[in-house]
């Protein structure tokens, strides 16, 4: 099990970038400076069909007690942060605690309300699989490795697959419901 407290929130910034950076090799991903950063620590930016530019951002949110949930005003400044810039069409926020399922709700409300964003969210416990899959940058940052591959299927709470659905995305019927 990773010891969070062994590094501070500039560490995990750049554990953050890491990765962002191998899940999507794709995307070129350019870290920011480290205040004064706009609510994001990382972003990419190219110039689409038309001329319009498009932009990915991502939040890297450190605590120090990874067992609690991050607080929601320490996410909105990135949301509101993304809606005045009007170009932002992705957001990752990363943490290695975890983000609940009632702010996960509230953000995708928000993004509903945009055309065409997208927000992913990324867990402390993904995180420690992924510095399990890398143990070279756990031992970078840790001095030793102790991650622990996680079992995801411990963290299926419910699961629902839905019949139907309005074009606002109400009126929902479930078909089958249950534990996965």
């Amino acid at each position: 099990m990773i010891e969070w407290s062994k590094i501070n929130s500039s560490e995990f910034e750049e554990i953050a970038y890491y990765y962002i950076s191998s899940r999507y090799p794709d995307v070129n991903w350019v870290s920011t400076k480290k205040t004064r950063d706009g609510n994001k620590d990382g972003e990419e930016q190219y110039t689409a069909p038309l001329n319009s530019t498009i932009k990915y951002w991502y939040e890297a949110k450190y605590s120090k007690n990874a067992s609690q949930s991050i607080p929601k005003s320490h996410l909105d400044s990135t949301l509101v942060s993304c809606s005045l810039d009007g170009k932002v069409v992705l957001i990752a926020f990363i943490t290695n605690a975890y983000i609940s399922d009632d702010y996960r709700r509230r953000a995708d409300i928000f993004s509903k309300q945009r055309d065409n964003l997208k927000i992913i969210y990324i867990n402390g416990v993904e995180i420690e699989d992924w510095l399990y899959e890398n143990p070279d940058i756990e031992l970078k940052y840790f001095y030793k490795n102790t991650a622990e591959q996680q079992n995801f299927k411990d963290y299926i709470i419910n699961a629902c697959v839905l019949q139907g659905y309005d074009l606002y995305g109400n009126n929902f019927s479930e078909k089958k419901c249950g534990m996965w």
